[in-house]
């Protein structure tokens, strides 16, 4: 399994959205944020960034290399 991270996604209010996903690879990181933004239990949130086709940008975190991710700086 991989560890991916997210911020291509609109959340319920204009700030900053994040999400990391444990997936096997990015497909199917695809996937389960998609049925996890389907299955809010504040509503159906979606995808609204991501790349021309659509599809959002996951980061892989590799767990081989000590590192620091900001994943949501308030910054919106």
């Amino acid at each position: 399994m991989k560890i991916y991270y997210t911020s291509d996604f609109k959340g319920q209010y204009p700030v900053g959205t994040s999400a990391v996903i444990i997936a096997h690879n990015k497909t199917h990181a695809t996937k389960l944020l998609k049925e996890a933004l389907e299955n809010d239990p504040i509503g159906k949130l979606e995808i609204i960034y991501g790349d021309k086709h659509g599809k959002p940008m996951f980061i892989e975190i590799d767990l081989n290399k000590p590192d620091a991710f900001i994943i949501n700086d308030g910054n919106y």
